[in-house]
């Protein structure tokens, strides 16, 4: 049976204590990540050197090596991977990006900027474009669609191969909501709502038709110097983004009920996981058709929160 590499551990950054140890290669440990739960875990040398030893392939970029028994690189030159002093960034130049997964026509996944990202291909090419490089992978020879299909490590070994309708850890579809949120975080993309925000502060004399027409006008220009425009949080006052005195939106709070069902429930969340989701103030809480879950924002605002807490509470007294 063929290894699921998604769930694969990955050497994704070096740390030093000091500038000088740095420029010394003096390395006091490396950040390790968890593909499965896309969390990171910075370990010292010894407690990696010990881990190699009894488990040589556990962490995919690291190896021992056979003539000295200290900890090397296995997927490219660990000089390249990002670096940090004592938990701070200390790169030279850009970051290099850690390859971990591909969506095959569609996008990669990476870990990069201290965090794990789902990118589609248009998003790669301008990072690429910015002089981003992977330092787990050698560059594509081009960059259409079919190279970065062709995108392999530099150890031979398999990446997690993703599904394009699949979702990442919280439950939320990969495309193309989590490819808007990389390339927003990247800067390479903004999102239509922040700036009619912007626009109504600004101009607070202004009826709502001008305050659109001025927000196009801006939009155009954005989208003419080839920044991408995210539009799916136009609506911020009701229905799925209606917000609560905590902060949280009730899309905040489905995705959050999500991970507990999953948990705690699978085959109730495989049957919610298959449901359109359909906001409307026609009914006091929610019903479910054979292909909608219906609910009323201010229902799941208030119920929602009593039943995570509840969530909580049992998972604390648990351990």
């Amino acid at each position: 049976m063929a290894r699921d590499h998604s769930r694969d551990l990955w050497c994704v950054g070096l740390h030093y204590e000091s500038q000088d140890d740095k420029k010394a290669g003096k390395v006091s440990g490396y950040r390790v990540l968890g593909s499965a739960v896309e969390g990171y875990k910075d370990v010292d040398v010894a407690t990696m050197k010990a881990q190699l030893q009894k488990y040589p392939d556990r962490v995919r970029g690291l190896q021992l090596s056979p003539n000295t028994g200290e900890v090397i690189g296995a997927c490219g030159d660990l000089h390249n991977y990002p670096k940090y002093i004592k938990g701070g960034s200390a790169n030279d130049g850009p970051e290099t990006m850690i390859l971990i997964g591909k969506i095959p026509g569609s996008g990669v996944r990476v870990y990069f900027l201290n965090g794990v990202f789902w990118v589609d291909y248009d998003t790669l090419r301008k990072l690429i474009a910015n002089g981003t490089m992977f330092a787990n992978a050698p560059m594509p020879k081009g960059t259409t669609d079919q190279d970065f299909d062709n995108l392999a490590t530099y150890d031979g070994i398999p990446v997690g191969i993703h599904d394009p309708k699949g979702t990442n850890k919280d439950g939320r579809p990969i495309d193309p909501d989590l490819y808007e949120e990389a390339a927003l975080h990247f800067g390479l993309a903004v999102d239509a709502s922040a700036i009619r925000r912007d626009i109504a502060k600004q101009n607070k004399g202004k009826d709502d038709t001008e305050i659109d027409k001025l927000l196009q006008q801006t939009l155009q220009q954005i989208q003419s110097n080839g920044v991408k425009v995210v539009n799916r949080h136009m609506d911020t006052t009701g229905g799925i983004y209606l917000r609560g005195a905590d902060g949280f939106t009730v899309e905040d709070r489905l995705l959050r009920a999500s991970r507990v069902l999953r948990s705690y429930a699978p085959f109730m969340y495989s049957a919610y996981s298959a449901l359109k989701k359909v906001d409307t103030y026609d009914i006091p809480t929610a019903a479910v058709s054979l292909n909608e879950f219906m609910f009323n924002p201010h229902f799941i605002n208030a119920v929602v929160t009593h039943i995570y807490s509840i969530y909580w509470s049992m998972k604390f007294h648990t351990f």
